[in-house]
């Protein structure tokens, strides 16, 4: 085992090397009293080389109990930038880089798992409770109304698609969810929801007008494979349908 250690009275150990001009550089500084480690330059964490098992460069395991009611946070990042400048700024830049035939594999930049184990032996229920999230986004604003006011919050982006000349993608989807059969219960399922003051939904347009704004040609089913489609209004239990079994279009006081 290496221990670094400085048992001095509000003492910190500070990392030292060269700073490629002859002299030295502080390039971490370990502040025991404040609890934080400090890091003057940028780091790289490097690993090369080709390995023949499953591997991982940097391993952050936060296992044990939590007292009831607090926040557990196994890794904080926070980038603020000070000043005025028109930049991008990122508080965490992820790549995953296939440099060879990429053949029957997958490559991703960003995987997240939530996963529930319930081990509570003690308590026992029939009621859900609780809620879990894979990947959550959220946009937070502070200030002064009337001063320099964001024009644009995305909870959720996706950038355009660079396919360089001469490549070549088979399918390119912007967003795809994939199904699932449960070997457990699942009371219900969705694929996609939207809150009641969530806002409108646009497809093929930013500025959508209604709840469901469709710039573009509407689609059911396919040529010889249809399906039905209904068309509510406010009266309970009338509506229009196309009934794809006899090829009509009814309304429910049977005109057709």
């Amino acid at each position: 085992n290496l221990y670094l250690r400085n048992q001095t009275d509000d003492g910190d150990i500070i990392i030292q090397a060269d700073d490629g001009s002859g002299g030295d550089a502080t390039y971490m500084t370990f502040d025991g009293s404040a609890g934080t480690i400090e890091v003057a330059k940028p780091m790289n964490i490097e690993r090369t080389g080709s390995r023949a098992v499953d591997t991982e460069t940097v391993v952050i395991n936060d296992s044990g109990g939590q007292s009831n009611g607090l926040t557990k946070i196994s890794l904080d990042v926070n980038s603020t930038r000070s000043g005025w400048n028109n930049s991008t700024q990122y508080a965490g830049d992820f790549l995953t880089k296939v440099d060879t035939r990429i053949g029957n594999s997958t490559s991703i930049a960003v995987r997240a798992i939530a996963e529930y184990n319930n081990d509570y032996s003690s308590y026992t229920t029939s009621t859900p409770d609780g809620s879990m999230a894979a990947l959550y986004g959220k946009i937070i604003t502070s200030y002064t109304a009337g001063e320099a006011p964001l024009s644009k919050a995305y909870g959720l982006r996706i950038d355009e698609a660079s396919i360089g000349t001469g490549s070549e993608v088979d399918y390119y989807y912007g967003m795809y969810i994939d199904g699932f059969t449960p070997s457990g219960t699942v009371n219900s399922k969705y694929a996609f929801v939207t809150e009641t003051n969530a806002g409108n939904v646009g497809i093929g347009t930013t500025s959508p007008a209604s709840l469901l704004h469709v710039a573009g040609t509407v689609q059911v089913g396919v040529d010889d494979t249809g399906h039905d489609v209904k068309f509510y209004g406010a009266t309970s239990g009338k509506y229009l349908l196309w009934d794809e079994s006899d090829d009509s279009l009814n309304l429910t006081d049977s005109t057709q």
